[in-house]
């Protein structure tokens, strides 16, 4: 599969599509208020999310917890936020990126695919910032009493998570000619960085994520990127101009969109995917066979908002949820505040999209959101 066409099966039923937002300044229109439509200021419509659908279909996590971590927007509270950390005070089990080797794999899974996988994974991963919550945003799950982070008085702070690049289209006057003629909403690049006149060739990518990450268009109206965030020193590469497009709200999934017009970032962020996909292919056959019976677990993820760092466990519990086996797992590898919304793979499982970790369950485990994993 082209990593143009990687991802398109993910929109399925029980989506909830968002138009984007144009402004980061929306007010509630009165006679709309019941729909939970917002408009921007130039009168553009955002559905913001479906109260009805986030009642019924939001997991009941009563003592549990998800993972962002909040702060006050500078890099040396995130440190501190590291340095003082009680879920894993040494962080030992977390591995520094540019540091991972195939030593670091257990011994019956020293496998250079393998290696690569998590490596070409690391690759995608993103830092995401929040700079501003919804009001929106509820301030308890639905049907408990357990707050809806940030907290009320943290609800001026920022926070940060972590996703990864899925999905990446080229296009050239609007059209994908890769797709069968696929037209993007737009005839000219939207990012950041376009001057008049933008350019008329340019890439949109799509971002996994977790929906308590990123709750809607306000949020994404406030939310940035960071790539390629491998260690202290790395170049800074920042998307600051982010939509939402799509999200589930029970499986607390979501996908944000960026555009760049930059050909040498949009030809390697698309070299990356096809390596990803062309890699995950050979290590899905490979460990298919015996995937209940090993049972590895790794995550890349942005921890306290750190550079990028691997965690390898092994998944413990494999819960189906519906008849389309939609399926929860439970898993050892460590994770941090910050860590909500990377990635979680089982070599030999192959998720429709990924699996997205969203936090601590009420038993103390980490655990993902939902998905369609392949029996």
């Amino acid at each position: 599969m082209s990593a143009q066409k990687r991802g398109a099966e993910t929109k399925g039923k029980g989506s909830n599509k968002h138009k984007r937002v144009d402004s980061a300044d929306c007010c509630v229109d009165e006679d709309k208020e019941s729909l939970n439509v917002i408009e921007d200021d130039s009168g553009k419509a955002l559905v913001v999310c479906d109260i009805l659908i986030l009642n019924h279909h939001l997991p009941q996590r009563s003592q549990g917890d998800v993972e962002i971590e909040e702060y006050d927007g500078t890099e040396l509270d995130l440190k501190n936020k590291c340095i003082s950390c009680e879920k894993n005070p040494d962080h030992a089990e977390f591995i520094p990126i540019d540091e991972f080797k195939l030593q670091h794999l257990p011994p019956t899974h020293r496998d250079k695919n393998l290696y690569k996988l998590i490596k070409s994974m690391a690759d995608l991963t993103v830092r995401i910032h929040v700079g501003k919550v919804s009001p929106y945003r509820p301030m308890f799950w639905p049907d408990s009493d357990r707050i809806y982070k940030p907290p009320k008085e943290d609800r001026g702070k920022e926070f940060t998570g972590s996703g990864r690049i899925v999905r990446i289209e080229q296009f050239k006057n609007g059209v994908n000619e890769e797709d069968g003629g696929r037209e993007s909403d737009y005839t000219k690049c939207w990012c950041s960085k376009c001057q008049i006149p933008p350019s008329n060739v340019w890439w949109e990518c799509s971002v996994d994520t977790a929906t308590h990450n990123v709750f809607d268009g306000v949020e994404a109206a406030h939310t940035s990127l960071r790539l390629f965030f491998d260690r202290e020193s790395c170049d800074k590469v920042i998307i600051e101009k982010v939509y939402l497009i799509y999200n589930r709200i029970d499986d607390d999934k979501c996908w944000l969109q960026f555009a760049t017009c930059d050909q040498s970032l949009g030809n390697r962020l698309e070299n990356m995917i096809n390596r990803y996909i062309t890699i995950q292919k050979k290590v899905y056959e490979k460990y298919k066979p015996n995937r209940d019976t090993d049972k590895l677990t790794f995550i890349v993820s942005h921890p306290h908002g750190c550079p990028k760092k691997v965690s390898i466990g092994h998944w413990m519990t494999r819960e189906k949820r519906d008849e389309h086996d939609s399926t929860v797992f439970t898993y050892s590898a460590c994770t941090c505040p910050g860590s909500s919304g990377a990635n979680v793979h089982f070599p030999g499982y192959s998720g429709f999209p990924e699996f997205v970790h969203i936090g601590v369950n009420g038993l103390g485990f980490n655990t993902c959101g939902a998905n369609i994993a392949d029996y």
